[in-house]
């Protein structure tokens, strides 16, 4: 076996430690240590702040989990995304129910409040304060019912004496008729009277007055301003 001389051993270190030089660029090993002293040298120089930095997971600005940049083991952030609840009202498969903050009427702008306010615009109320506008004009009976802004007036009315003006009936403060309404009234069984109540108006009226006295029933269904 052929052994290498001392030029020939140097040569092969130089050739050596040229290679590790491409790798690690001009290595000072006389002044800064072993190779492995000066990686763990350039570690050290790294500052703290570049290698722990925090991560903070959050859910709706709530922190969830945190950890830091240098962590070592795994982390798991579990963000709980929570299920619709479900009711008993619900029966058919697969229909989900409203949450708890919607299904609360009480709050303004949930689901659950605007379909009380709708429920409750549809529901029929009875309103009172019609008056008799004509001293021969007597209220005998009188349904006034409203539903949001429809209005029906069901009236019985008893004529006193004949007289020649048309109104009759007036409604309440605040109450006007949307447009025009025509309708037929029945005065003492038998004589039909044209009657009608005018667009922004809130008196009901009966054409020619009456002409002789007895009970006058009408009904009449418009909207309301």
């Amino acid at each position: 076996m052929k052994k290498l001389g001392v030029e020939g051993l140097g040569a092969v270190w130089t050739k050596v430690f040229s290679l590790i030089q491409l790798v690690t660029g001009n290595v000072d090993v006389k002044n800064k240590g072993d190779l492995q002293t000066q990686i763990d040298n350039t570690v050290k120089t790294i500052p703290a702040a570049a290698n722990n930095g925090r991560l903070t997971v959050q859910k709706n600005g709530t922190d969830v989990q945190s950890f830091t940049a240098d962590q070592y083991d795994d982390v798991v952030a579990n963000i709980i995304v929570p299920n619709a609840t479900r009711s008993a009202a619900v029966t058919q498969e697969g229909q989900l129910s409203l949450d708890a903050i919607e299904k609360n009427a009480a709050i303004p702008g949930t689901l659950a409040y605007e379909l009380a306010q709708t429920n409750s615009n549809f529901m029929p109320t009875h309103q009172t304060g019609i008056t008799s506008c004509n001293s021969n004009v007597e209220i005998y009976k009188i349904s006034f019912f409203t539903v949001s802004k429809l209005c029906v007036v069901s009236f019985e009315v008893k004529i006193l004496n004949t007289f020649n003006t048309g109104e009759i009936i007036r409604l309440p403060a605040g109450y006007r008729a949307y447009g025009t309404y025509h309708f037929v009234c029945d005065l003492a069984n038998g004589t039909c009277k044209h009657a009608w109540i005018p667009d922004n108006g809130d008196c009901i009226s009966i054409q020619n007055g009456a002409e002789k006295t007895g009970n006058l029933r009408g009904e009449v269904v418009f909207m309301l301003r």
